[in-house]
């Protein structure tokens, strides 16, 4: 049977791991090379990439709601959420290839329209599948554990496997982009969409395998022992009587009127908004601001290929203090290793080189590390939400773990589109192939000034906000 044990491990740990190892195999070339492929292989016009993220950001505020809303429903109405998971990543499968071909004729005759179309399809069926399959993945796991000490047995495990995963995609994708480019810079793209076909195959066999390991239904529990702390224990989403023949369950209205008291869900939301922003724009624009500033592109391949894996290596090892001690103090000590490496580049990028590269690497990495423990974070406000809206009977209320997924994206996506649409406006990342050396130099002043500016600002926030967050320790 295919839900045995699986090596000894769990069925549901192995699923949400291949599950999470799938999202990695699509996200690692997306996120590498979609803005590379759209400003330097199309040669998409910068006005039309702004203007596209403006409506991008405008269905992000929709998709991640309106995905977490369906998400809760159906796992009201039939008591799992794995065969969205497993039937979702499958499509998404498919829509990951539409950014590697592109209608050429079209395009010739309809620049804009068909050119501008073509990238904002791509990019909002990306993010409507990865919020969708995110979402749903993860209330699946928060519903099904409890305590941040649980949900790190899953993390740890999981990201241990997709650390090297990571790497070795990384490693395939940035090879199979470069051996695409001949000696005039010119751009085939026959090697890399023959590998991005590839992936898709790979990504769609581990969501198949994946989804069917995942739980289903849903964990309950019977143990409703008192005990000092909130009791955790009843807080699972159990199979309501009835629920085969019921309705959606799930109450909007309901929800908002719990959530909009639950002080540090709204802290939360804060603090993470303007992390993920800062998350999407390193990690989308590491290749292009490694090339700006670093004129060895053996070195930039390097740095793009393993130093995710270096964060995901050092995310890895946190776990056993977060497991301890909660994400409060590994957060707030990334907000002031940030800020620091901001004040120390400022002064430091006339007199060493090597100041802009290093603070590309410490900015990426204080966000990439903190950024993975955002399931944890969300997990121990639900704990806590659960726990303070069971029911007279002392039975747990309608699960709206989704809910705090979409609701906590309804405000971070769009805020996601502010590091492109600020980055197109500010500098021009598709002309610096093609730049003489004192237009090269303008870029990189540009260039310097959002890389100090973006960060720095967005970081005293986080410092002042995250003061106000009181879940400090796990559940």
């Amino acid at each position: 049977m295919i839900r045995a044990r699986v090596g000894g491990a769990e069925p549901s740990i192995v699923g949400y791991t291949l599950v999470k190892l799938a999202i990695v195999v699509l996200s690692t070339s997306f996120n590498l090379f979609h803005v590379h492929q759209f400003l330097n292989v199309y040669k998409l016009p910068r006005t039309i990439f702004a203007t596209a993220h403006l409506i991008y950001a405008v269905w992000n505020t929709i998709n991640d709601f309106l995905a977490g809303w369906i998400s809760d429903a159906y796992a009201a109405r039939t008591g799992e959420r794995a065969t969205l998971v497993r039937f979702g990543g499958m499509l998404w499968c498919f829509a990951f290839l539409i950014p590697w071909w592109r209608p050429e004729s079209l395009v010739t005759e309809f620049p804009v329209l068909a050119g501008g179309g073509h990238f904002l399809l791509s990019i909002c069926l990306w993010d409507a599948f990865y919020s969708f399959i995110c979402i749903a993945q993860g209330a699946l796991i928060t519903d099904a554990t409890v305590g941040a000490k649980q949900r790190t047995k899953y993390e740890s495990y999981s990201n241990a496997v997709c650390m090297v995963g990571g790497v070795v995609m990384r490693s395939y994708a940035v090879a199979a982009h470069n051996d695409d480019i001949s000696a005039d810079g010119a751009h085939s793209q026959h090697v890399f969409q023959t590998f991005c076909l590839k992936t898709s195959a790979l990504a769609l066999v581990l969501f198949a395998v994946g989804g069917s390991l995942l739980p289903m239904p849903m964990t309950t529990t019977s143990n409703t022992t008192a005990i000092s702390r909130p009791p955790l224990s009843i807080l699972h989403s159990p199979k309501r009587p009835g629920y085969e023949n019921s309705k959606f369950q799930i109450s909007l209205s309901e929800f908002w009127a719990r959530v909009k008291g639950q002080h540090n869900f709204w802290v939360f939301n804060v603090m993470n908004v303007l992390l993920e922003s800062q998350q999407i724009f390193n990690q989308q624009y590491l290749k292009p601001w490694c090339e700006l500033f670093e004129e060895d592109n053996q070195i930039c391949d390097s740095v793009v290929v393993y130093l995710p894996l270096v964060a995901s290596a050092i995310h890895l090892a946190l776990y056993s203090y977060v497991s301890r001690y909660g994400v409060w103090g590994v957060y707030n000590s990334s907000f002031y290793v940030r800020l620091a490496a901001c004040v120390v580049c400022f002064f430091a990028s006339r007199q060493s080189p090597n100041a802009v590269p290093i603070f590309i690497a410490v900015n990426f990495l204080t966000t990439a590390i903190t950024i993975g423990f955002f399931s944890i974070a969300i997990g121990d406000i639900i704990d806590e939400f659960k726990a303070s809206t069971l029911s007279d009977r002392g039975l747990p209320v309608n699960s709206y773990s989704s809910l705090f997924y979409g609701t906590h994206a309804v405000f971070a996506k769009p805020f996601n589109s502010f590091g492109p649409i600020v980055t197109a406006a500010w500098v021009d990342l598709g002309d610096y192939s093609n730049a003489d050396a004192e237009h090269k130099q303008e870029l990189r002043d540009h260039g310097l000034q959002l890389l100090l500016l973006f960060p720095f600002v967005l970081t005293l926030i986080q410092i002042v906000a995250w003061k106000k967050y009181t879940l400090r320790t796990p559940l």
